[in-house]
């Protein structure tokens, strides 16, 4: 949350309309890239033929430098112009997507993506930064509301007009169509809506600190994405790991010196700040990395289209919609008992979810499991915000509101790289199994030791008889039902986690500030 600007301008009604729907329209952009990408993921992979290491890298390139950066790039807004600083994230977003539409091969896919979170790091903090620096803080609250129901809207149609795209079209016009909100949008931002700016912000945006963080969490997940193809003891995972872990540590060093720190790590002496933050990242890192990994088993295990598999996450935001708005009016009342039954509810839909293999039907397994995760994040996901806010003084609130918004960032980042570990070996395991059980030729083991890479997506050499190959892909579909069972119920046990870690950390009903040291003290 962006602070508020020293020099607004007078409010008019009718501006402040425009400058919602300049955000709305630019917030869509962000929410086609980030829900609706990730079910375009299945075919990306089948159409440029690439293992599961290169699609998780299309997801990671956008999903980390975006993390690193959006707050820096709130900063950015506040000191420089929001306007300004969020046109440039627009022509950056449009410019990265026009380059992932166009790209002939992964390499320059995730080049592009990678160019995406540049963008995306002015263009998410910078929507918020233009309301909060506009309305005054009386009509504030209800605009932020109004951004936030068109945002669940936009979430529930976006994995479903992703999969229209690839079904009629093709996947790159999921990044085309980028390039026309992107004009609407610029020119409704110089057409209707003012230039404002923080003047009191002090000191300069923490470039050190995100670039420390950003290469110490591109290393840790290069290392966690590796691990399952060659092992703790080969030089390319640990060296990584290493080397990452000692560029956080030395991140963490530099915020605590620096006297504007993108991380002002004072906030986490609180008990209270730290524990919903730890609970966000346990929450979202189950809930992103098993809704990576379910679009390929809906297409390539259960054999949807595109557009069955956008239609399957509308549960979900379905039920997030219709409860957000009424649990948030309790948020503060009984935040404890709405957090542990929340994330309860998304512990029990992950195990519904585990009970999922090739022959289930979606109806009486999936679908439940996807509308209750919907109805437990619904009991979550205001709650866990207003806690968080909480837990500091009011002056403190929108860098409180940007860590928590960048710990859920993170939970993205981390959650690809764990949850395809936890797949992979499970898969692995189950195929080697069934290949020994099928008495498999040499030549069909020395096959697979290379085209199990791509899991789900892995083929049937082309020169097999009919009747072997049949079995060899039920097999692949099999070995990725078990581990897509198991990533269900690792994302259980963090739902667990989440629930005691709220019980022991959140308080029965009332939440009042922490009196802490200032978020530029360390």
């Amino acid at each position: 949350m962006p602070s508020t600007s020293t020099n607004q301008t007078d409010f008019n009604p009718t501006t402040g309309r425009w400058v919602l729907a300049t955000v709305i329209l630019g917030s869509a952009m962000a929410f086609i890239d980030g829900s609706g990408v990730n079910i375009a993921l299945p075919v990306i992979q089948r159409e440029l033929g690439v293992d599961t290491r290169a699609v998780q890298w299309i997801f990671e390139a956008y999903v980390l430098v975006l993390a690193a950066f959006t707050l820096v790039g709130g900063a950015l807004c506040d000191q420089y112009g929001r306007r300004r600083c969020y046109a440039i994230g627009i022509i950056l977003f449009s410019a990265a997507s026009l380059g992932c539409a166009a790209a002939v091969d992964v390499r320059q896919l995730i080049i592009a993506r990678g160019l995406q979170g540049i963008g995306g790091a002015l263009l998410v903090p910078g929507g918020l930064a233009l309301i909060g620096g506009y309305f005054p803080a009386e009509q504030r609250g209800r605009a932020i509301g109004t951004w936030a129901a068109f945002g669940a809207i936009g979430g529930m149609l976006a994995p479903l007009m992703a999969g229209s795209l690839v079904d009629a079209f093709s996947w790159r016009w999921i990044f085309y169509l980028n390039l026309p909100l992107s004009v609407i949008t610029l020119t409704l931002l110089y057409k209707h809506v003012p230039e404002s700016h923080d003047s009191a912000r002090k000191g300069r945006p923490d470039w050190l600190g995100a670039v420390l963080v950003s290469a110490a969490l591109g290393l840790l997940v290069f290392g966690l994405i590796e691990y399952p193809r060659l092992g703790i003891s080969d030089a390319l995972v640990s060296g990584p790991l290493l080397a990452g872990t000692t560029l956080f540590a030395l991140f963490l060093w530099v915020e605590s010196k620096t006297p504007s720190p993108m991380l002002p790590l004072g906030l986490f002496r609180s008990r209270l700040f730290s524990g919903v933050n730890l609970a966000t990242l346990l929450l979202y890192t189950g809930l992103n990395g098993t809704f990576f990994f379910l679009p390929f088993y809906l297409i390539y295990v259960l054999e949807f289209s595109a557009i069955q598999a956008g239609a399957s996450f509308m549960p979900m935001s379905i039920g997030i919609f219709l409860l957000s708005r009424r649990v948030g009016g309790m948020a503060g009342h009984h935040p404890r008992a709405l957090l542990v039954f929340g994330s309860g509810c998304v512990a029990l839909a992950y195990w519904l979810l585990s009970r999922a293999g090739v022959d289930t039907n979606y109806w009486l397994t999936v679908f439940p499991g996807v509308l209750m995760i919907g109805i437990g994040m619904g009991f979550c996901i205001a709650p866990i915000t207003n806690v968080a806010l909480g837990a500091v003084r009011s002056s403190q609130a929108g860098v409180a509101s940007g860590v928590n918004n960048a710990v859920a960032r993170l939970s993205s980042v981390l959650a690809i790289a764990l949850f395809g570990i936890v797949i992979t070996t499970s898969y692995n395991r189950s195929l080697d199994q069934g290949l020994e059980m099928m008495a498999a030729s040499p030549a069909t083991i020395t096959y697979f030791a290379t085209e199990r890479g791509k899991l789900a997506a892995a083929k049937p050499p082309a020169d097999m008889d009919k009747m072997q190959a049949a079995a060899l892909h039920q097999l692949v579909k099999s070995a990725f039902s078990q581990g897509f069972a198991h990533a269900c119920l690792f994302s259980m046990a963090l739902s667990l986690a989440t629930a005691l870690c709220c019980w022991l950390t959140v308080p029965v009903a009332g939440i009042s500030a922490t009196p802490i040291q200032s978020s530029g003290d360390n």
